[in-house]
């Protein structure tokens, strides 16, 4: 009957295994970046796989508009001012819409940011703002005129990365 070409054989299993294993392994990351470069066509960032840290304890609210500065960072008594001293490893900061001047450069562990709107939130800072170690997600909120260092993991869901920013990528 047939006969086969046993290193023929051998070779078109290993060529049909190279192409079904990492198909099978395959996913989807949508990643990308926004800039804004004064168009009026920016880029978006999405990134999908955004994981909340579940103790409440480690949320800590802000709202640019409050009367003053004397909260202690609850949902009902937000602060006013985003510092780096308040932003602590392994939390969620929620921001609601306002410009939020960091008043210095953050080390950053493992950080959510959330804005409330990416457009109306906002966080401003000239020079290095972050340095990512662990991860950091950005989310809803525009980044102006910062330098993000990232060492490890940076997402960024719907978050506009204004004027003269730049991600360094380690």
């Amino acid at each position: 009957m047939f006969k086969i070409n046993r290193g023929l054989y051998f070779l078109s299993i290993i060529l049909v295994l190279l192409i079904i294993i990492p198909s099978t392994f395959a996913h989807e990351n949508v990643t990308g970046v926004m800039i804004d470069d004064g168009s009026s066509n920016p880029i978006q960032s999405i990134n999908e796989d955004v994981e909340i840290i579940k103790d409440s304890s480690k949320d800590y609210y802000f709202n640019a508009s409050a009367a003053d500065d004397s909260g202690d960072g609850s949902k009902g008594n937000p602060y006013k001012y985003l510092t780096a001293d308040r932003i602590k490893a392994n939390a969620n900061i929620y921001l609601a819409n306002g410009e939020y001047n960091l008043d210095k450069f953050k080390s950053i562990e493992q950080v959510n940011f959330i804005g409330s709107d990416a457009n109306q939130t906002i966080i401003k800072f000239n020079g290095v703002a972050f340095k990512v170690w662990n991860a950091m997600t950005l989310t809803n909120l525009t980044i102006s005129d910062a330098t993000i260092m990232n060492y490890a993991t940076l997402n960024a869901t719907n978050t506009i990365f204004a004027h003269d920013n730049l991600i360094h990528l380690y």
